[in-house]
């Protein structure tokens, strides 16, 4: 007997839904970041949800009409985060797409090499292994993790402000790595 995969099935978020979202992002980033997202926001939700942003009107016509058809697609537009437990938790596409709209680097920590490699195995970081703070930076806010090249590697979930850490403290727990598309074959 085969195994079959519960189908995500995607709905577009209503207004308070997006509302909801739209400040805990401008919150996260401490800048109004609704420019950025002129386009619709997508759900699919089974033990948790995931959020897709569809980025431009061709794919929102086209995702409009593949959803009227009754069909299930993997995956639609931008990934930009899970909801867990009425917890948003953005991905690393989110914190890329805010830059590039905002035009600048915020609410991210960038590590060292050593500190790099180990993060792409699920490791969490020590304030040592910091080279670099892009404010706002909160204790329990969610944070990119930018490698020693300035490239995003994942998500951290601040637990310690690292100018107010020791040394060896690890201030950043690992959330989600590129590193989980090698480990678990994604």
């Amino acid at each position: 007997m085969q195994n079959k995969k519960k189908k995500l099935i995607f709905k577009q978020m209503n207004n308070d839904e997006v509302r909801y979202l739209l400040s805990i992002l401008s919150k996260l980033f401490k800048e109004d970041v609704n420019r950025c997202f002129p386009h619709s926001f997508y759900m699919a939700c089974d033990k948790y949800c995931e959020i897709h942003y569809v980025t431009n009107q061709c794919m929102e016509i086209f995702v409009k009409r593949i959803i009227s058809q009754n069909k299930h697609p993997y995956s639609l537009g931008l990934f930009i985060g899970w909801r867990m437990n009425e917890v948003f938790i953005p991905s690393p596409w989110l914190f890329n797409y805010i830059y590039n709209c905002i035009g600048k680097v915020k609410a991210a920590i960038e590590i060292d090499e050593k500190a790099s490699h180990l993060y792409l195995y699920g490791r969490d970081i020590f304030s040592s292994s910091i080279m670099k703070i892009y404010e706002p930076i909160e204790k329990n806010s969610y944070v990119a993790i930018l490698d020693f090249e300035g490239e995003i590697i994942g998500v951290g979930l601040v637990l310690k402000h690292p100018l107010e850490a020791e040394e060896k403290e690890v201030v950043v727990k690992n959330i989600f790595d590129m590193g989980w598309f090698l480990r678990r074959g994604g």
